[in-house]
């Protein structure tokens, strides 16, 4: 499981010294490939979800947050907050287990393995992705993206 962002937008008036690290449509900072991928591996990872983004603070330090580029989930510990912010591959994978779980409920006599590759086969490149391939990409071309 990998994680993409949407997440771009930052309030200049709230946090002036603040950038987004990661360009709308593109992989998650926090998410990787493989450094040490080899061709007779296959592409990992097979899908990837909303992860949210990472900034960096007067384009020095990176730090989590803000809110707007992290992900709303319920808190561990309610007694202090209901809700809380969430990122990263955690997040990703808790989308890709609902998409899961609504595809289990719609089917339910599928195996999971049956679900994981309706996931897998029904994913796509965001456009950002797509922007960096040919219009006709051989596998040569998708392993760039790795």
């Amino acid at each position: 499981m990998g994680a993409y962002t949407e997440m771009t937008d930052i309030d200049a008036s709230k946090w002036p010294s603040l950038t987004a690290i990661g360009p709308a449509g593109a992989l998650s900072p926090s998410s990787s490939t493989s450094i040490s991928w080899r061709r007779t591996w296959p592409f990992k990872p097979d899908v990837v979800a909303e992860g949210g983004n990472g900034c960096l603070d007067a384009g020095k330090h990176v730090i989590v947050g803000p809110e707007s580029l992290r992900l709303l989930t319920t808190s561990h510990d309610m007694t202090k907050a209901l809700l809380t912010e969430s990122g990263d591959t955690s997040a990703a994978t808790a989308e890709a287990a609902r998409l899961c779980a609504h595809l289990s409920d719609r089917y339910p006599d599928y195996w999971p393995e049956t679900l994981r590759a309706l996931v897998v086969h029904g994913a796509r490149y965001t456009r950002a992705m797509r922007e960096m391939l040919p219009i006709v990409p051989l596998r040569r071309h998708k392993e760039t993206l790795l």
